[in-house]
């Protein structure tokens, strides 16, 4: 009877450490959870060791945030978070190199989160002067993530080096098979700038799109289906760890 009410008692431990974020108790508790019931408990123990990263990143402990990474990993090997929070650190102590390859993993990981990993992965590859890895990595990630975020981090780049008919063109034929609000948003500055008649309708349309844009939520729980505007590793309404998510069509750029 003691070994049956065992896996129990562990669980409820669980949910108190978590609660008082006492993570390496929670870790310990999980791992013997999993040790007694063999049920698999990588991914949440990866959760926990993200958090003990994030803690130890926060108070610039490089060594202890890379560990807490390393086992991140080895309890979760398919960690979106662990490669952001890396690529995160590495950035912070201006391991450019690095961050760019935590950061390619982990998109290569769970595409899903490009539009969370995107915005300071665009600013390593600016820093080690690799525009055309960039342009690569957005074109293979463009291939198999159906959202727009790799396609106008592209034409962003395209009209830079490229200026804005290339981008437009390239841009309104992504849009016919992926249609999304901020693109067309993104293909109107295009237009505008490039001068192919700059249209009332057209600022119109821009000024409409805007608004709509304003109203979205940013982020959607898979689980339950709550919105929110900003990103939470634990979804504040269900409680569970790592389903809100960036809608597919939502791009911080």
């Amino acid at each position: 009877r003691l070994a049956q009410r065992a896996p129990q008692a562990l669980k409820h431990l669980i949910g108190i450490y978590q609660a008082e974020r006492d993570w390496e108790k929670a870790i310990e508790n999980a791992t013997r959870y999993e040790q007694v019931t063999d049920e698999p408990m990588g991914k949440l123990i990866g959760q926990f060791e993200c958090e003990l990263a994030e803690r130890h990143r926060a108070a610039g402990r490089l060594d202890q945030a890379r560990a807490a990474i390393e086992r991140a990993n080895a309890a979760d090997a398919m960690s979106v978070r662990a490669g952001i929070i890396e690529g995160r650190l590495e950035s912070d102590f201006g391991n450019d190199e690095a961050a760019v390859r935590a950061f390619e993993r982990a998109a290569r990981n769970d595409p899903d989160y490009l539009p969370e990993i995107l915005p300071q992965l665009l600013k390593n590859y600016r820093i080690v002067g690799d525009l055309a890895g960039a342009r690569a990595f957005l074109a293979e990630m463009a291939e198999h993530y159906r959202g727009i975020a790799p396609v106008l981090a592209l034409s962003r780049l395209m009209e830079e080096q490229e200026g804005a008919g290339p981008a437009r063109a390239y841009l309104g034929r992504q849009l016919k098979d992926r249609p999304s609000v901020r693109g067309e948003s993104a293909l109107i500055d295009l237009t505008l700038a490039e001068g192919a008649d700059p249209v009332a309708t057209l600022q119109d349309l821009k000024h409409i799109t805007d608004q709509l844009l304003v109203r979205n939520p940013a982020y959607r729980c898979t689980r339950c289906g709550f919105g929110a505007r900003t990103h939470h590793w634990q979804c504040p309404s269900c409680k569970e760890w790592g389903t809100v998510k960036p809608l597919l069509n939502y791009a911080v750029l």
